[in-house]
């Protein structure tokens, strides 16, 4: 079964006030690396360059252990080089699971290219496991 978040007032948010408030948890994390770590999954560009912002105003190593930023795998491609260029630690991540499962998702996060249609047809085309 896909994962249903709960129904309560943080999922009503606009998504400019999530954002707000995803950059102050990330904000608040960064400023304490002694005692958090912190995976910034974002494939939003200003969440990234306030998370960077926050790291240099702490004077944060880039490459920090504690810290990795984090998209799917397909999307904020852009963003995943640039961070890498700079010796951020990052992560692509790739759904996995059952085709009636992973579609959703994919679908959700629009993340559904060609790569994954392609993908798709080659799973559906297989034989069922006896």
């Amino acid at each position: 079964t896909c994962y249903q978040p709960p129904s309560n007032k943080l999922n009503r948010l606009s998504l400019a006030k999530t954002d707000v408030e995803y950059n102050r948890a990330i904000s608040l994390l960064l400023g304490n690396l002694e005692t958090a770590a912190v995976v910034v999954a974002t494939h939003n560009a200003e969440s990234v360059l306030k998370a960077l912002e926050t790291m240099k105003n702490h004077a944060t190593d880039w490459n920090h252990p504690h810290i990795n930023f984090a998209q799917l795998m397909g999307i904020s491609d852009h963003l995943t080089l640039g961070l890498a260029s700079k010796g951020v630690n990052i992560n692509k991540l790739l759904p996995y699971g059952p085709v009636d499962n992973v579609m959703p998702y994919l679908i959700r996060y629009r993340v559904f290219s060609f790569l994954f249609l392609f993908l798709f047809f080659v799973l559906m085309s297989l034989p069922s496991p006896q």
